[in-house]
């Protein structure tokens, strides 16, 4: 792919839970494991042109938060042409 690419789109954290099986409904199980991971279709959108090869702006917008600073540092090093990122006062950086 070759071109300019501007995304506007969300960012999460995504939290996963690694079990041993899906729960049974009403059912509460211990995780074995869990890791944190860059997240959301706008900035998943965005790193799948980047790695297509389009030259690629990214739009978004985090809260004031813990997550908010792992989502600045991970978009500064992905390597983006240009990042705009918001940083809301009131709301928490999402996550899933």
């Amino acid at each position: 792919m070759k071109g300019k690419v501007c995304v506007f789109g969300s960012f999460n954290l995504d939290v996963v839970a690694v079990m041993n099986r899906f729960p049974m409904p009403g059912e509460s199980l211990t995780a074995h494991n869990s890791m944190m991971g860059p997240g959301g279709k706008g900035a998943n959108q965005a790193t799948a042109a980047l790695r297509a090869g389009a030259r690629v702006h990214y739009i978004g917008k985090v809260g004031n938060d813990d997550f908010g600073t792992f989502a600045r540092r991970h978009l500064e090093k992905t390597g983006f042409d240009a990042i705009t990122l918001f940083t809301c006062k009131e709301k928490p950086t999402g996550n899933a």
